[in-house]
Order: C-alpha cells, then structure tokens, then sequence
C-alpha cells in the first residue's frame, strides 16, 4: 500500500491506493485522460538537444533513396 499523494494534474491530495491503481499517479481518469491529451497536443517536451540527421534511426523510406 502506497501513502497518499498529490495527483500530477489537479494537485488535489488522493487517498493511499495500492500498487494496482488503474489511475496511479492520478486521482481519477479524468485527470490521467488530461494528462494523455497534454502529451498528444505536445504540450510536455522531454529536455535534451535535437538529435542530429545523422543520429536518426533509418527508416524504411530513407533507405529506398
């Protein structure tokens, strides 16, 4: 069993939930839906450089040409 917590989008405290919450780390579907809709619409980036052309795995159509 997990203690409570502060869900990541509504920072309302949740109850403890145990390690197979369907919604751990949100509080609800609601706010683990308006989390998903964030990544989606690129609203939450990931620090880092820009890889490189280079870098880049190659793909199928890169390696037709």
């Amino acid at each position: 069993m997990k203690g409570s917590f502060l869900c990541p989008v509504c920072k309302e405290s949740a109850a403890p939930v145990s390690d197979d919450s369907p919604f751990f780390p949100f509080c609800s579907e609601s706010c683990r839906d308006r989390d998903l809709g964030g990544w989606l619409r690129n609203q939450y980036r990931i620090g880092g450089r820009r890889a490189r052309s280079d870098e880049l795995p190659e793909t199928d159509e890169s390696a037709q040409q």
